[in-house]
């Protein structure tokens, strides 16, 4: 009978408006909270070769998502725009792997930060079992509290680079062995 007198007087559930000393009525704080709070959602990868770990959490930190993708950009473009919900930030450890990764997900569009590896280990370190998943919620729980250092992202020209250089480099400085 309550909800039926409030729907008809035009307040929209939760709880019921405040009348002040002066006689206005002010609305209640969970409806205004509702309206004025946007839901936020990070996201934590542990990179691994082949399979990598994915966490989803929300801006209270808890869980929405965990999965296994493929380590492939497009596979996680793919897992993100089929979520049903918008991932404020990505978070990634920096590693070999990750700037690729980094890369196809900015591309995309979405907002992805490299961490550096050594905050993230210390950060992690408390944990007593150590696995792909549970350092992916570690990496989603440090993007959603901030605490994180970003690492510079090399363009994709700069990585090639790089490896050329590595790989000239491990070339042997007798070639005559090779005829």
């Amino acid at each position: 009978m309550l909800e039926a007198l409030l729907r008809a007087r035009g307040h929209d559930g939760g709880c019921p408006p405040i009348d002040d000393q002066a006689g206005s009525r002010l609305e209640s704080a969970p409806s205004i909270w509702r309206r004025r709070t946007a839901v936020e959602n990070y996201a934590g990868i542990d990179v691994s070769l082949e399979l990598s770990s994915v966490c989803v959490v929300d801006a209270q930190g808890k869980i929405l998502k965990e999965a296994k993708v493929a380590s492939e950009p497009d596979a996680l473009v793919e897992f993100f725009e089929t979520l049903g919900f918008a991932v404020k930030r990505i978070g990634l450890e920096a590693g070999p792997l990750s700037q690729w990764l980094h890369a196809g997900l900015k591309g995309a569009g979405f907002e992805t930060v490299l961490l550096e590896t050594r905050h993230v280990k210390a950060a992690l370190s408390a944990m007593t079992v150590k696995t792909d998943r549970k350092d992916a919620r570690g990496i989603a729980q440090l993007i959603r509290m901030g605490w994180f250092r970003p690492v510079h992202a090399k363009s994709v020209g700069a990585q090639e680079i790089r490896a050329l250089l590595i790989a000239r480099k491990q070339l042997p400085d007798d070639l005559s062995m090779w005829n």
